[in-house]
């Protein structure tokens, strides 16, 4: 089981974030998440900085460690446009791009606030799904070559000219009830989940089913759970519990500010 952290993007600066990264590959973990927010609001905080904005700067200033929003909202970011700019975060990387994607926040969520910030109306669960299922036939369909594409909400028509990566990112999708765990396990390469989901191995199960009727034996199950030095231990408890699951990715939430807890896990995995 890998380990993960996700860094939050609310009330920092783009040198505190990279150097928060830089840390986490020192320390030896897998890979590094940063939400994709666009006001400070919608977490209580001042500002956010710009998810993929900051991936660019991530990608340069780093050489292992794998990085991807977690996750990056196709109701308000046109898939195309995220297809492009996977594609040059990979090319600034070298293929260590893992690219999260969801299905952003219904009328009802405090996320809401974002989209109507934007001028857009929160939409249900059924559309937003819809645009998660079309958004990334699309990306694919960019990095594949192809020129057109019709769909409900999304569409490509004579997209020739488009960056394709060398390295197809991962598509992991989030999800937080069991249609969108199917649908992660339908369209896309793994599932990312909250550890306070009521019925956590269910929803898992549910996702590595559809999964494995799409045919994918390679699918990912990635979790979300906050940050204890415990699951640093292969040997714990609390490390073994996911490993159990048959976790793949473990990824630790850090609170800000980062550093200290970072210095921390660097330490306790010399």
């Amino acid at each position: 089981m890998k380990l993960d952290v996700i860094l939050s993007t609310f009330d920092t600066t783009p040198a505190e974030l990279v150097d928060a990264v830089r840390m986490a590959e020192e320390a030896g973990f897998a890979g590094a998440w940063i939400y994709d927010h666009l006001a400070g609001e919608a977490m209580g905080h001042s500002r956010a900085l710009e998810v993929w904005s900051m991936l660019g700067a991530i990608a340069v200033s780093t050489r292992t460690i794998e990085i991807g929003p977690m996750v990056t909202n196709v109701t308000v970011r046109h898939p195309g446009i995220t297809a492009v700019a996977a594609a040059t975060v990979q090319q600034l990387s070298g293929g260590r791009l893992n690219l999260g994607v969801g299905a952003g926040s219904g009328p009802e969520s405090q996320y809401a606030a974002e989209v109507i910030m934007l001028g857009m109306k929160p939409l249900g669960a059924r559309p937003r799904r819809q645009m998660v299922a079309e958004g990334v036939e699309l990306m694919r369909a960019i990095w594949e070559g192809r020129e057109d594409l019709d769909g409900e909400y999304f569409g490509l028509h004579g997209a020739r000219t488009f960056l394709r990566p060398d390295v197809v990112p991962k598509v992991i999708v989030g999800a937080n009830g069991p249609r969108m765990a199917a649908l992660a396990g339908r369209v896309g390469d793994g599932v990312n989940l909250h550890s306070y989901e009521k019925d956590l191995e269910g929803l898992l199960a549910v996702a590595a089913a559809a999964a494995t009727e799409a045919g994918r034996d390679d699918f990912l199950l990635t979790v979300e759970q906050p940050y204890a030095p415990a699951y640093l231990d292969p040997d714990s408890p609390e490390h073994r519990h996911y490993a159990d699951m048959g976790i793949d990715r473990l990824v630790l939430t850090v609170p800000a500010p980062h550093l200290g807890t970072l210095t921390e896990a660097r330490d306790l995995n010399r």
